[in-house]
């Protein structure tokens, strides 16, 4: 019944009825139902009538948040007509009802080329590069995180990559929003931008390198980093945006003979109790010791390799899993002359032996706890001669490690460096790809 009032001409009864369907929008079971008796395209068609709209971004905003509406909403209007209402807005800053409904719909990777679509990414840019408009820079937020995720599932993107050149007119705007303002959600949102960014959105002509140079980058982040200057969100998008110039050798040299390493190690001393901030600075200086300058820094001018040790045993699965990448890696690098192990990889080394020690200890605990559960469980017990018994108790130990603990048997020979250095060797395809380790996130709003 209501799907047929909202085509009538009666303007006050269809606002009526706008606001009705925006309380009941509140449900998520009647979201459900407006989805199913094809409400969407009608509303859509409202939009054209001025007077509506702002009701209609309000309920269109609760919508958004399903991802079925999502992509119902792809085969409307409705996108060509949100776009052209943010380009064309007459304030400096957008609305929340229509930046939130902008920012929901984006994350749609079908209404995001809608929104590129007739140079719509160029319109966008330019009213940024005007306005600076922080509900604007999460759309285009979104926007980036949509060209790396495509990158992230091609196996090839030096040469499957279809949107290489998207972003190479715009990096200009963003890097010089860096140095003209001090505002923390844009910087915020300007930073996340750019760390979304790979080598493969840079312009052919301006790789990382010279993108450093040109926008005195490094003096920036290196501000920014400075302990007391900036809250842990804006810290974590820097963090990110370094792990992406460390795609670049000659951008690490660069990293290399500044301060931002050190810098790094502070964050990592004063923050680390922030999860997401621990793993993208595990990550980072995984990627920066795989060149040899940042290598030297990393691994001997401060004490972080010492630091992601102690992390083997951090509660955190997603934390262990990295470190231990981290470590392989050190493993590799960290040699004498004439190929032994340097004190780094030693210290790893006897760390991995005393977890494996713990967990044997662990093992063998529960396995005398269930035997003294089993016998209580059996009543008296018998009077077995001592030699039978201590037969029995090794045969019952044996089977025990056989089956639960095997790998604490060849504990000597894990402790050999050749055979570490044999299992690591063969453990180099296993390195971590230069994917961020952490989904980064929908910038849902």
């Amino acid at each position: 019944k209501l799907v047929k009032i909202l085509l009538c001409s009666s303007t006050q009864l269809v606002i009526a009825l706008l606001r009705l369907l925006f309380n009941l929008s509140f449900d998520k079971d009647i979201r459900e139902q407006m989805i199913k008796c094809g409400m969407i395209p009608k509303l859509v068609h409202l939009f054209n009538t001025p007077i509506y709209r702002a009701k209609l971004l309000k309920l269109f905003y609760h919508l958004s948040t399903d991802d079925r509406c999502k992509s119902m909403i792809t085969y409307t209007e409705a996108i060509p007509i949100l776009t052209g209402m943010v380009i064309n807005f007459p304030r400096p800053t957008l609305t929340k009802e229509l930046a939130a409904v902008m920012i929901n719909l984006s994350l749609n990777s079908r209404n995001i080329e809608l929104i590129l679509s007739n140079r719509g990414l160029n319109y966008l840019m330019d009213r940024l590069e005007n306005n600076k408009d922080v509900l604007l820079l999460k759309i285009i937020r979104n926007i980036t995180l949509w060209s790396y995720n495509i990158q992230k599932e091609l196996e090839t993107p030096e040469t499957q990559y279809r949107y290489r050149g998207l972003w190479s007119p715009h990096i200009k705007i963003l890097l010089k929003l860096c140095n003209e303002n001090e505002n923390h959600d844009i910087l915020v949102e300007v930073f996340g931008c750019l760390a979304n960014l790979t080598i493969h959105d840079l312009p052919t002509n301006a790789p990382w390198m010279k993108i450093i140079k040109e926008y005195n980058l490094l003096s920036i982040i290196s501000k920014l980093l400075v302990p007391g200057m900036a809250q842990n969100d804006l810290v974590l998008e820097i963090i990110m945006v370094i792990g992406s110039m460390a795609s670049d050798e000659k951008a690490c040299d660069q990293i290399a003979s500044s301060t931002i390493i050190n810098l790094l190690y502070q964050v990592w001393k004063e923050r680390s109790d922030d999860i997401e901030i621990k793993l993208q600075l595990i990550h980072t200086f995984y990627k920066l010791i795989l060149f040899e300058k940042p290598r030297e820094e990393v691994l001997y001018s401060t004490r972080i390799v010492v630091e992601i040790i102690d992390s083997l045993s951090h509660k955190k699965a997603v934390i262990r899993t990295n470190a231990e990448k981290f470590c392989d890696l050190v493993l590799e690098f960290d040699r004498q002359s004439k190929g032994q192990l340097g004190q780094l990889g030693q210290l790893i080394l006897k760390k991995r032996y005393e977890s494996y020690n713990d967990m044997w200890l662990q093992s063998s605990s529960r396995h005398v706890a269930d035997d003294n559960l089993l016998s209580m469980s059996r009543g008296p017990s018998y009077n077995y001669s001592s030699d039978a018994k201590d037969e029995y108790d090794d045969m019952q130990w044996l089977s025990h490690v056989q089956g639960g603990a095997k790998e604490s048997l060849d504990m000597a020979s894990m402790l050999s460096p050749d055979n570490y250095r044999n299992n690591y060797s063969e453990s180099k395809s296993d390195r971590m790809t230069d994917d961020s380790p952490s989904e980064k996130g929908d910038s849902s709003w």
